[in-house]
């Protein structure tokens, strides 16, 4: 019965220390790839959007108004540029452009997404675009 045992105990102390080398191999080469972004990142610009920069959150530290916020451009978005088959706006969003001020009798409904929600290519299944054809059924502006 104890050698058994013991045989168990070999077993998945070995199991252990595989997986114990695996994650540290792991661990080794996702610090290698970051040390070669960060060392590509000055030539090619592209590679901003992989690497996080604490320095981009403390420029919408300064914005006071909606309106400077809207303003604002996130680094890589151009308007009018063409992103994965849809056309940026003025403001750099994928939306239709939008006015300063509503129409009377009209809602305006803020939906924030986060990247899964939004996808990446243009869907009209995110929640935006449910909010709209659902208000539009009902006759909701």
């Amino acid at each position: 019965m104890n050698k058994l045992k013991t045989m168990k105990l070999n077993v998945y102390y070995k199991i252990a220390k595989y997986f114990i080398i695996l994650s540290i191999q792991f661990i080794i080469i996702i610090c290698l790839l970051e040390i070669g972004l960060r060392i590509l990142e000055p030539y090619n610009h592209n590679l901003r959007v992989l690497l996080f920069n604490p320095s981009f959150l403390g420029e919408y530290e300064q914005i006071n108004t909606l309106e400077a916020l809207l303003n604002t451009r996130p680094r890589g978005f151009k308007p009018f540029a063409k992103r994965a088959g849809f056309v940026l706006n003025s403001r750099s969003f994928r939306t239709k452009e939008y006015s300063g001020g509503k129409p009377q009798g009209y809602y305006r409904i803020l939906a924030i997404e986060d990247s899964f929600t939004a996808g990446w290519g243009p869907s009209f299944s995110t929640l935006g675009c449910v909010i709209r054809k659902v208000s539009k059924i009902n006759g909701i502006r």
